[in-house]
């Protein structure tokens, strides 16, 4: 069971901080008022924002909360491709995405679908 769980979180976290450290406006502000001295990449940034998860502004909090979500129902989707086409793939740095992609045409009919939206 826990080895189901990995390529859940590394899809969802990848996600998420791929998507909110690309600095999308809903965050811009945010990602600029509390980590003005973090370096432009990713991971950092997304730790950043965790850090200061309390003082999100309401926009960037959704924006955070849909990523999540739809993350969520991707991993979903995709658990079995993940581990069956990506399981070799280190988590982070959008990853486990980028394999989903390269193997775009071995997904199931199910991922597919959803990786499509």
């Amino acid at each position: 069971m826990m080895s189901r769980l990995v390529p859940i979180g590394v899809l969802v976290g990848s996600l998420v901080c791929a998507t909110v450290a690309s600095a999308d406006p809903p965050c811009m502000k945010d990602i600029q008022t509390l980590c003005p001295n973090v370096p432009a990449n990713g991971w950092l940034i997304q730790d950043c924002l965790r850090a200061h998860e309390g003082d999100l502004s309401k926009g960037c909090r959704a924006h955070v909360d849909d990523l999540k979500e739809t993350a969520a129902d991707l991993a979903d989707s995709c658990v079995w491709d993940i581990e069956r086409l990506c399981g070799e793939e280190l988590p982070g740095g959008g990853r486990v995405v980028a394999c989903l992609k390269e193997h775009r045409e071995r997904l199931s009919p199910t991922c597919k679908e959803r990786f499509a939206k």
